[in-house]
């Protein structure tokens, strides 16, 4: 039910299209059987648009940037880290959490996961990529290596910090009212993660990213951005929520509890341990 879940059962099993799925429940397989497209994730296409449409992307990418803080600051990222720390109920009591991101640029993304005493990890360096549990690592199907990536570029400072990729495509997308702002869309698009931007035409600020993605089955996710701050000289997002197919989702409400850019990431973390699988 995604690249990035845990191992099924070799007694729940369907072939579809030539393939070989296993599921970890009979949920699980219901779900998928009843409509296999719905859950297979594919690289997006790569967007497209007029020369127009090209030529305008470039003012509202330039808004964009100043809005964050410039694109000297953008540019000058050589890391970004994220963090939310909180306590969730457990069958003892109450357990500590941690949902963790960074990025070293360029190209390497790392997500670490702690509940209790579990810990996870997924980690992306170039062509590369791991997974853990524990004291336990292993690599990474490039399908799960491609997937975890586009995750990251999904947000729009890596998006934005990797415009200069020979591979970006971008192209202005129209007007609209997001809430009782007005935006322009801009759809952009990097190594299969095609994104569509929503800029505030009073701030230029990114109110909010639209994509395919998975929230159970894949769909329309609009996620938006608010309780901007400065963090080290830029001007970021502290929370996140998100729509699936048009319907809020309020348990995905996200606040960070610390930003930190250019700190100092050790490249080892993006890397797999040698003592591991």
């Amino acid at each position: 039910m995604g690249p990035l879940t845990g191992p099924g059962s070799p007694d729940r099993w369907f072939v579809h299209d030539g393939r070989i799925y296993i599921f970890a429940s009979e949920a699980c397989r219901s779900s998928f059987t009843s409509n296999p497209e719905n859950h297979i994730d594919r690289p997006d296409a790569a967007p497209a648009g007029t020369e127009v449409e090209k030529r305008r992307v470039a003012e509202l990418i330039a808004r964009a940037l100043a809005a964050f803080g410039g694109a000297r600051n953008v540019d000058a990222l050589r890391s970004w880290r994220a963090s939310i720390a909180g306590t969730a109920k457990g069958n003892s009591g109450p357990v500590e959490t941690l949902d963790s991101v960074a990025v070293l640029f360029p190209g390497r993304y790392r997500r670490d996961y702690a509940w209790g005493q579990f810990r996870a990890s997924d980690a992306v360096s170039g062509a590369e990529g791991f997974r853990s549990e524990n004291q336990t690592a292993w690599p990474m199907e490039a399908f799960e290596r491609d997937y975890t990536e586009r995750l990251f570029l999904r947000h729009p400072l890596v998006l934005l910090q990797a415009r200069r990729d020979p591979e970006f495509r971008a192209f202005a997308a129209g007007r609209q009212k997001l809430g009782d702002r007005d935006v322009e869309w801009l759809t952009a698009g990097l190594r299969g993660a095609t994104s569509r931007l929503a800029i505030d035409l009073e701030t230029g600020r990114v109110l909010a990213v639209a994509f395919r993605g998975r929230a159970g089955s894949l769909g329309d996710i609009v996620r938006t951005y608010s309780d901007f701050r400065e963090a080290d000289g830029l001007t970021l997002p502290f929370t996140t929520e998100l729509s699936f197919n048009g319907k809020p989702m309020p348990s995905a409400k996200r606040t960070y509890t610390s930003i930190e850019l250019n700190v100092a990431l050790d490249e080892s973390l993006f890397r797999q341990p040698p003592d591991s699988l």
